[in-house]
């Protein structure tokens, strides 16, 4: 889904903060990511992550390594703040800035919430100027019971990875990141609202596979 990649891409670029590195995994896409992301991004800023994973392997749950991925890319990065960034989201343009701000006013929180904007990527670009503020699952579902919200709305201190060994499972594929953060829910009791509002989510058909429908009845190439 190029179009939405770039949309993510930008948001990056565009932060009012330059201390952030992105990994940039790419698990099996029939349109190669990184040329798109070398075409936005400096080079010294990514690290690319590229997995062999195929369809069938994906839909069979058995060694997908989009998982193991993730938690090399954590693993290999020296950031003490991580956010998953899927290709149907695009950041604040403060939400970097604002991060830094909460966790070093909250030394006590290992993770935390932000609200989301919506937006129709076939009809606007994800603008402070367009967009619903919204709990994501008043459009998709909850991938995390513990407080209702979906796995992209949340920031955590990749401390919790390394010292207390909260990691990404694999081989999986379905609902990966709602395991994740179920995992630090157990670990860390309920996520905290950040109170603020941190990115913007495309909303298209299928965009949850069969799961459940959205609003939307487009299509993203």
């Amino acid at each position: 889904r190029p179009r939405l990649v770039r949309n993510a891409l930008r948001s990056v670029k565009a932060q009012t903060t330059d201390n952030w590195h992105l990994a940039f995994i790419d698990d099996g896409s029939r349109a190669p990511g990184e040329p798109i992301a070398r075409a936005i991004l400096p080079g010294d800023r990514v690290t690319y992550y590229e997995s062999d994973d195929s369809i069938a392997t994906k839909e069979r749950q058995v060694g997908s390594r989009h998982g193991a991925l993730m938690n090399q890319a954590i693993a290999e990065s020296t950031a003490e703040l991580a956010i998953m960034l899927c290709d149907d989201d695009a950041l604040v343009d403060t939400y970097c800035a604002d991060l830094d701000r909460y966790f070093s006013e909250h030394e006590e929180h290992m993770y935390a919430y932000c609200h989301v904007r919506t937006f129709d990527p076939t009809k606007e670009q994800p603008t402070p100027a367009v967009g619903k503020r919204a709990h994501l699952h008043n459009y998709t579902y909850a991938l995390m019971p513990s407080c209702v919200i979906d796995a992209s709305q949340v920031a955590w201190r990749t401390r919790a990875n390394r010292e207390d060994n909260v990691w990404f499972p694999s081989p999986c594929t379905l609902d990966i990141d709602a395991r994740f953060f179920e995992r630090m829910s157990e670990r860390y009791g309920r996520c905290p609202f950040m109170g603020c509002d941190g990115l913007y989510k495309a909303v298209f058909e299928d965009q949850l596979g069969q799961r459940k429908s959205t609003p939307y009845a487009v299509r993203i190439p």
